[in-house]
């Protein structure tokens, strides 16, 4: 939203004033409760159940956070115009104040579900002193699958 008040001092001299708004009314939401809240987990015990990315599978929600944003900003700007014959004198100020704030909550605690890659015996075997030609990285692949492997 924005103003402007011009007025005509004298014949020569002409004041401005403008003044605006933006997003003074409030926040703009991202998730809100009704599409993420707390409810939407009743099905799984008030918990959000976490897949471990070794399981390469994806979480059921989209988004355990959910974040609300306020950014108002606030300007006035004042200029005054002389004239005088073919010649013109401009000259004024103005001030902007801007702010943000975020917020943002989690919804309900997590679980992380996932395989345990430490405690098998065979992880020792799969480095690339073992296998010439490979990397570290790809290396670590087998090792996520193993628990899959065995059942565990």
């Amino acid at each position: 939203m924005s103003l402007t008040l011009r007025s005509t001092l004298s014949p020569n001299i002409v004041n401005e004033l403008r003044g605006g708004l933006t997003a003074f009314y409030g926040f703009s939401r991202f998730g809100a409760n009704s599409s993420n809240g707390p409810q939407t987990f009743e099905d799984m015990g008030g918990y959000a159940l976490q897949f471990g990315s070794g399981l390469g599978l994806t979480n059921w929600y989209t988004q355990l956070t959910p974040s609300w944003r306020q950014a108002p900003t606030y300007s006035i700007e004042d200029s005054i115009i002389w004239q005088r014959g073919t010649h013109s004198l401009s000259f004024g100020g103005s001030f902007l104040h801007s702010s943000a704030t975020e917020y943002a909550q989690q919804m309900v605690p997590s679980i992380q579900l996932g395989m345990s890659t430490t405690l098998d015996p065979a992880v020792g075997i799969f480095t690339a002193t073992n296998f010439p030609g490979t990397s570290s990285a790809s290396c670590r692949t087998p090792v996520t699958c193993m628990p899959h492997l065995r059942g565990a």
